[in-house]
Protein backbone atom coordinates (compact mmCIF):
# COMPACT_ATOMS: atom_id res chain seq x y z
CA UNK A 1 0.00 0.00 0.00
CA UNK A 2 1.56 3.63 -0.89
CA UNK A 3 -0.03 6.89 0.45
CA UNK A 4 -1.36 8.85 -1.94
CA UNK A 5 -2.42 12.14 -0.16
CA UNK A 6 -3.97 10.69 3.04
CA UNK A 7 -5.16 7.11 1.91
CA UNK A 8 -3.21 4.16 1.13
CA UNK A 9 -4.19 2.51 -2.05
CA UNK A 10 -2.90 -0.72 -3.26
CA UNK A 11 -1.21 -2.23 -6.71
CA UNK A 12 -3.17 -5.11 -7.76
CA UNK A 13 -1.99 -8.14 -8.76
CA UNK A 14 -4.57 -10.52 -10.02
CA UNK A 15 -7.83 -12.34 -8.47
CA UNK A 16 -5.54 -15.09 -7.07
CA UNK A 17 -3.73 -12.42 -4.77
CA UNK A 18 -7.31 -11.67 -3.44
CA UNK A 19 -8.99 -15.32 -3.59
CA UNK A 20 -6.24 -17.77 -2.53
CA UNK A 21 -6.24 -20.13 0.66
CA UNK A 22 -3.52 -18.49 2.58
CA UNK A 23 -5.66 -15.06 2.36
CA UNK A 24 -9.42 -16.75 2.50
CA UNK A 25 -8.34 -18.85 6.22
CA UNK A 26 -7.02 -15.34 7.66
CA UNK A 27 -10.63 -13.74 5.77
CA UNK A 28 -9.83 -9.78 4.42
CA UNK A 29 -11.89 -6.62 3.64
CA UNK A 30 -11.01 -5.20 -0.11
CA UNK A 31 -12.88 -1.95 -1.07
CA UNK A 32 -12.24 0.79 -3.75
CA UNK A 33 -11.42 4.53 -3.61
CA UNK A 34 -12.85 7.16 -6.09
CA UNK A 35 -12.11 10.66 -6.16
CA UNK A 36 -15.37 11.22 -3.66
CA UNK A 37 -13.99 9.48 -1.34
CA UNK A 38 -11.16 12.14 -0.65
CA UNK A 39 -14.36 14.12 0.25
CA UNK A 40 -15.78 11.57 2.66
CA UNK A 41 -12.32 11.21 4.22
CA UNK A 42 -12.32 14.54 5.21
CA UNK A 43 -15.39 14.99 6.67
CA UNK A 44 -15.80 11.18 8.38
CA UNK A 45 -12.58 10.27 10.91
CA UNK A 46 -14.65 6.98 11.21
CA UNK A 47 -13.97 6.42 7.42
CA UNK A 48 -11.04 7.30 7.15
CA UNK A 49 -10.15 5.28 9.94
CA UNK A 50 -11.71 2.15 8.22
CA UNK A 51 -10.32 2.30 5.35
CA UNK A 52 -6.72 1.95 7.22
CA UNK A 53 -7.99 -1.00 8.18
CA UNK A 54 -9.15 -2.34 5.35
CA UNK A 55 -7.25 -5.28 4.14
CA UNK A 56 -6.58 -3.88 0.44
CA UNK A 57 -7.73 -0.82 -0.85
CA UNK A 58 -7.83 -0.19 -4.74
CA UNK A 59 -8.12 2.86 -7.04
CA UNK A 60 -11.39 3.29 -8.38
CA UNK A 61 -11.39 5.72 -10.96
CA UNK A 62 -8.59 7.27 -13.20
CA UNK A 63 -7.83 10.49 -11.14
CA UNK A 64 -6.77 8.71 -8.32
CA UNK A 65 -4.82 6.93 -10.58
CA UNK A 66 -3.30 9.78 -11.98
CA UNK A 67 -2.73 11.26 -8.35
CA UNK A 68 -0.43 7.99 -7.52
CA UNK A 69 1.64 8.57 -10.69
CA UNK A 70 2.51 11.98 -10.16
CA UNK A 71 3.46 10.93 -6.95
CA UNK A 72 5.86 8.34 -8.27
CA UNK A 73 3.54 5.23 -7.87
CA UNK A 74 3.56 3.86 -11.48
CA UNK A 75 2.65 0.52 -10.61
CA UNK A 76 -0.92 1.82 -9.70
CA UNK A 77 -3.90 1.17 -11.79
CA UNK A 78 -7.78 1.13 -12.02
CA UNK A 79 -9.13 -1.53 -10.34
CA UNK A 80 -12.77 -1.61 -9.29
CA UNK A 81 -15.52 -4.21 -8.53
CA UNK A 82 -17.44 -4.23 -11.90
CA UNK A 83 -18.11 -6.01 -15.55
CA UNK A 84 -14.93 -3.71 -16.51
CA UNK A 85 -12.25 -4.63 -14.42
CA UNK A 86 -12.08 -7.31 -11.87
CA UNK A 87 -16.11 -8.25 -10.93
CA UNK A 88 -16.04 -11.50 -13.82
CA UNK A 89 -12.65 -12.99 -12.73
CA UNK A 90 -13.78 -13.25 -9.21
CA UNK A 91 -17.04 -14.93 -10.23
CA UNK A 92 -14.85 -17.32 -12.28
CA UNK A 93 -12.60 -17.70 -9.81
CA UNK A 94 -15.33 -18.51 -7.37
CA UNK A 95 -17.15 -21.08 -9.87
CA UNK A 96 -14.13 -23.02 -10.99
CA UNK A 97 -12.83 -22.93 -6.65
CA UNK A 98 -16.12 -23.92 -5.75
CA UNK A 99 -16.72 -20.87 -3.49
CA UNK A 100 -19.99 -19.14 -2.40
CA UNK A 101 -20.74 -15.99 -2.46
CA UNK A 102 -23.61 -13.66 -0.77
CA UNK A 103 -24.51 -10.17 -2.05
CA UNK A 104 -26.16 -7.13 0.09
CA UNK A 105 -26.91 -4.02 -1.50
CA UNK A 106 -29.55 -2.00 -2.93
CA UNK A 107 -33.28 -1.79 -3.03
CA UNK A 108 -34.87 -4.88 -1.86
CA UNK A 109 -35.28 -7.48 -4.69
CA UNK A 110 -31.75 -6.34 -6.27
CA UNK A 111 -29.78 -8.47 -4.46
CA UNK A 112 -31.92 -11.10 -5.35
CA UNK A 113 -32.29 -10.74 -9.03
CA UNK A 114 -28.84 -10.28 -9.54
CA UNK A 115 -27.75 -13.47 -8.26
CA UNK A 116 -30.43 -15.23 -10.02
CA UNK A 117 -28.64 -13.24 -12.99
CA UNK A 118 -25.44 -14.43 -12.66
CA UNK A 119 -26.40 -17.99 -11.66
CA UNK A 120 -27.56 -18.14 -15.45
CA UNK A 121 -25.04 -16.39 -16.66
CA UNK A 122 -22.05 -18.55 -14.87
CA UNK A 123 -24.06 -21.83 -14.67
CA UNK A 124 -23.35 -21.90 -11.20
CA UNK A 125 -25.65 -21.95 -8.51
CA UNK A 126 -23.77 -20.56 -5.07
CA UNK A 127 -24.19 -16.64 -5.62
CA UNK A 128 -26.75 -16.13 -2.82
CA UNK A 129 -28.79 -12.63 -1.83
CA UNK A 130 -28.14 -11.61 1.73
CA UNK A 131 -30.35 -8.35 2.19
CA UNK A 132 -30.92 -5.32 0.49
CA UNK A 133 -28.91 -1.48 1.34
CA UNK A 134 -31.81 -0.25 3.11
CA UNK A 135 -31.83 -2.65 6.23
CA UNK A 136 -30.13 -2.01 10.25
CA UNK A 137 -26.86 -2.23 10.33
CA UNK A 138 -27.56 -5.18 12.93
CA UNK A 139 -30.08 -6.75 11.10
CA UNK A 140 -27.32 -6.96 8.12
CA UNK A 141 -24.97 -8.51 10.39
CA UNK A 142 -27.11 -10.98 11.55
CA UNK A 143 -28.14 -12.14 7.99
CA UNK A 144 -24.46 -12.75 6.78
CA UNK A 145 -23.74 -14.41 10.02
CA UNK A 146 -26.03 -16.61 9.38
CA UNK A 147 -24.18 -18.68 6.30
CA UNK A 148 -20.64 -19.83 6.04
CA UNK A 149 -20.40 -17.72 3.01
CA UNK A 150 -16.08 -18.02 1.58
CA UNK A 151 -17.08 -13.90 -0.17
CA UNK A 152 -19.41 -11.49 0.38
CA UNK A 153 -20.14 -8.51 -1.76
CA UNK A 154 -21.29 -5.16 -0.32
CA UNK A 155 -22.88 -2.89 -2.45
CA UNK A 156 -24.37 0.30 -0.23
CA UNK A 157 -22.49 2.99 -1.28
CA UNK A 158 -19.37 4.57 0.58
CA UNK A 159 -19.23 5.10 3.45
CA UNK A 160 -21.98 2.69 4.62
CA UNK A 161 -20.49 -0.17 2.64
CA UNK A 162 -16.97 0.09 4.35
CA UNK A 163 -18.36 -0.25 8.04
CA UNK A 164 -20.60 -2.99 7.16
CA UNK A 165 -17.81 -4.42 5.20
CA UNK A 166 -15.83 -4.00 8.55
CA UNK A 167 -18.45 -5.55 10.75
CA UNK A 168 -18.44 -8.64 8.78
CA UNK A 169 -14.73 -9.85 8.15
CA UNK A 170 -13.69 -12.94 9.69
CA UNK A 171 -11.49 -15.35 9.24
CA UNK A 172 -12.10 -17.34 6.47
CA UNK A 173 -14.34 -14.83 5.00
CA UNK A 174 -13.16 -12.39 1.89
CA UNK A 175 -15.83 -8.99 1.76
CA UNK A 176 -15.75 -6.96 -1.07
CA UNK A 177 -17.38 -3.95 -1.71
CA UNK A 178 -19.30 -3.07 -5.44
CA UNK A 179 -20.81 0.60 -5.34
CA UNK A 180 -23.55 1.13 -7.42
CA UNK A 181 -22.43 -2.69 -9.58
CA UNK A 182 -25.65 -4.86 -8.74
CA UNK A 183 -27.89 -2.07 -9.89
CA UNK A 184 -26.10 -0.94 -12.67
CA UNK A 185 -25.49 -4.73 -13.73
CA UNK A 186 -29.06 -4.83 -13.95
CA UNK A 187 -29.92 -2.16 -16.05
CA UNK A 188 -27.49 -3.27 -18.57
CA UNK A 189 -24.61 -6.10 -18.08
CA UNK A 190 -22.15 -4.01 -19.87
CA UNK A 191 -23.71 -0.63 -18.27
CA UNK A 192 -20.71 1.28 -19.79
CA UNK A 193 -20.16 1.89 -23.43
CA UNK A 194 -16.82 0.22 -24.81
CA UNK A 195 -15.68 4.09 -26.03
CA UNK A 196 -16.71 5.41 -22.17
CA UNK A 197 -14.64 2.76 -21.20
CA UNK A 198 -11.39 3.00 -23.13
CA UNK A 199 -11.69 7.25 -22.75
CA UNK A 200 -12.27 6.94 -18.87
CA UNK A 201 -15.57 8.66 -18.85
CA UNK A 202 -17.54 6.60 -16.55
CA UNK A 203 -17.66 9.69 -14.22
CA UNK A 204 -19.66 11.92 -16.93
CA UNK A 205 -21.61 8.81 -18.22
CA UNK A 206 -22.87 8.69 -14.35
CA UNK A 207 -23.70 12.02 -14.06
CA UNK A 208 -25.83 12.16 -17.72
CA UNK A 209 -27.42 8.53 -16.58
CA UNK A 210 -28.19 9.74 -12.95
CA UNK A 211 -28.02 13.53 -12.73
CA UNK A 212 -30.46 13.95 -9.32
CA UNK A 213 -28.25 11.66 -7.48
CA UNK A 214 -25.20 12.40 -8.83
CA UNK A 215 -24.71 16.37 -9.18
CA UNK A 216 -23.41 17.08 -6.18
CA UNK A 217 -20.89 14.44 -5.52
CA UNK A 218 -19.34 15.31 -9.05
CA UNK A 219 -20.03 19.24 -9.05
CA UNK A 220 -19.59 20.32 -5.47
CA UNK A 221 -17.86 17.64 -3.50
CA UNK A 222 -15.00 16.35 -6.16
CA UNK A 223 -13.62 19.81 -5.68
CA UNK A 224 -11.99 18.37 -2.73
CA UNK A 225 -10.20 16.34 -5.07
CA UNK A 226 -9.41 19.09 -7.64
CA UNK A 227 -7.66 20.67 -4.67
CA UNK A 228 -5.51 17.87 -4.01
CA UNK A 229 -4.49 17.18 -7.62
CA UNK A 230 -3.86 20.82 -8.16
CA UNK A 231 -1.69 20.79 -5.26
CA UNK A 232 0.11 17.92 -6.90
CA UNK A 233 0.73 19.23 -9.91
CA UNK A 234 2.25 22.71 -8.50
CA UNK A 235 3.94 21.14 -5.46
CA UNK A 236 4.96 17.74 -5.74
CA UNK A 237 7.35 17.04 -8.70
CA UNK A 238 6.32 13.68 -10.51
CA UNK A 239 9.15 10.88 -10.56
Amino acid sequence: MVDVFGINVASYSGVESLLNKDVRIKGASITFVNPHSYFLAKNSHEYKSCLERMTYVFPDGIGVVKLAKRMGHHNISRVSFDNSSIAPDIFRYCKEHGLSVGFIGGHPGVASDFSMNLKKIYEYDRFYPISDGYASFDDIVDRAGEIDFDCIVVGMGSPNQELICERITKPGLVVFTCGGFMDQSLVSYEYYPKIINKLNLRFMYRLYKEPRRLWRRYLVEYRVFIFIYLKAIFCVKSI
